[in-house]
């Protein structure tokens, strides 16, 4: 599969983007696979590291209860929850984006991807285009793109230090429903849901 560049003259480029990152929007866009999957219903995924063990589950349970959804769904994919939950949409029939924090040009594409994306329900999208690695900087942008480019957001555990409370603040006021799981072991979700996130259980139905 060859890398494409979708710019921000190009029709397929997501004008929700110039919308809500103004200036901060990427020049261009790097893609392999389905580039009309981002005019689908988009579900992010996000999960910071060090997520409870009781909220592994939970994702665990609601990746599978979406595994036969329409809803594709969206993020990084980095950390074992994320890794696992890309994992079970792979296996499924559901639609995925993956966004990686790196150039895409240069990137092995794993077998377990090429059947998807021979299927057409695979797109792996990238803001970077002279980046080999992730630094911090570039995950903080790429998850910037992915809050933007999403319908909703699906916040399995969330880091709230400063940086994180302004995140999802930005969030909230681009009307993006948010939600997450409540816990009594998760501080930073009750946080989370004090901004405006919406509690829910790993069988909720995304429309």
């Amino acid at each position: 599969m060859n890398t494409y560049r979708i710019s921000q003259s190009d029709p397929r480029y997501p004008a929700v983007l110039l919308r809500l990152l103004a200036d901060d929007a990427p020049q261009s866009l790097f893609a392999i696979g389905n580039a009309y999957l981002l005019t689908g219903k988009t579900l992010a995924v996000f999960c910071a590291p060090g997520c409870p063990g009781d909220l592994a589950v939970h994702a665990y349970l609601l990746a599978q209860h979406l595994r036969r959804s329409s809803v594709t769904v969206m993020g990084g994919f980095e950390n074992p929850v994320e890794e696992e939950w890309l994992k079970i949409a792979l296996d499924s029939s559901q639609p995925i984006i993956i966004c990686p924090a790196r150039e895409i040009d240069s990137m092995r594409i794993p077998e377990s991807f090429r059947m998807a994306l021979e299927m057409g329900r695979l797109l792996i999208i990238s803001p970077f285009s002279e980046i080999s690695r992730a630094s911090g900087a570039n995950v903080r942008y790429r998850d910037r793109m992915v809050a933007a480019l999403a319908d909703e957001a699906m916040v399995v555990y969330a880091d709230m230090d400063q940086r994180g409370e302004a995140f999802f603040s930005e969030m909230v006021g681009w009307q993006k429903p948010l939600y997450t799981f409540s816990s009594s072991s998760n501080k930073a979700n009750r946080k989370l849901l004090a901004l405006g996130a919406k509690a829910i259980f790993p069988d909720h139905r995304f429309r």
